[in-house]
């Protein structure tokens, strides 16, 4: 009976083995393309202390993540992804053996070093960068007349929390205030005057080139 106990437990590392070899090989093919979010996924089974191999590719493939999530869109970044990393680098470089991955993950602890290394600083960097990215898009979807652009990062913006209100009142009345035509009913002409009317009750002086295009505004809608 203990014999066939170990054969069955033999027959199963085996078989976990050859999946997480199989998965391994799948992460390779995968990072090569730059498909990082794939590679987490097919690693995701895998115990990583005991693979180096796949440590290496989580560690590669999260820090590609970060470095482009955090550029690119900060106001949705989670801060607990910089530590999670960081633990992550600490705890290979403790069992590593290969030079070569020694280095490469070694790289990438260095230049986690130029993110933030407290949330509160995390947090500072991302208002600051968050609000001057979400006012460029505001003002270029604006400036190219894309109103139904600029109503949609409203939307979206209000729920991340960044810009102050009288940023996002503005836009949100200014351009539907551009969307106006003759097709425009007598009722949606009275709520787009009213919503100008409202933001220049509450946001009076906050920006002059606000205050002037919401008065030309309310000028034209008749």
């Amino acid at each position: 009976m203990k014999k066939i106990f170990l054969y069955i437990t033999f027959l199963f590392s085996s078989f976990v083995q050859g999946q997480s070899q199989d998965a391994l090989l799948s992460a390779i093919s995968a990072y090569k393309q730059g498909q990082y979010e794939q590679v987490l996924e097919l690693l995701k089974g895998v115990q990583l202390q005991g693979n180096l191999d796949a440590y290496f590719l989580v560690i590669q493939s999260e820090y590609a993540l970060i470095d482009r999530d955090y550029n690119e869109n900060i106001a949705k970044f989670d801060y607990n992804r910089l530590e999670n990393l960081r633990g992550q680098v600490k705890d290979y470089l403790s069992r590593a053996k290969n030079p070569k991955g020694i280095q490469k993950v070694t790289q990438i602890q260095e230049r986690l070093k130029q993110y933030p290394a407290l949330e509160v600083d995390f947090l500072l960097v991302r208002n600051r960068k968050s609000e001057r990215d979400q006012l460029d898009n505001l003002r270029r979807a604006f400036e190219h007349r894309e109103y139904d652009q600029v109503l949609s990062l409203v939307e979206e913006y209000q729920q991340d929390k960044v810009l102050a209100p009288f940023h996002l009142d503005y836009y949100q009345a200014i351009a539907r205030a551009r969307k106006v035509n003759k097709n425009t009913s007598s009722q949606e002409r009275e709520e787009i005057k009213q919503a100008l009317k409202a933001y220049k009750e509450a946001y009076h002086k906050k920006n002059v080139l606000y205050d002037q295009a919401i008065d030309a505004s309310l000028k034209k809608i008749r």
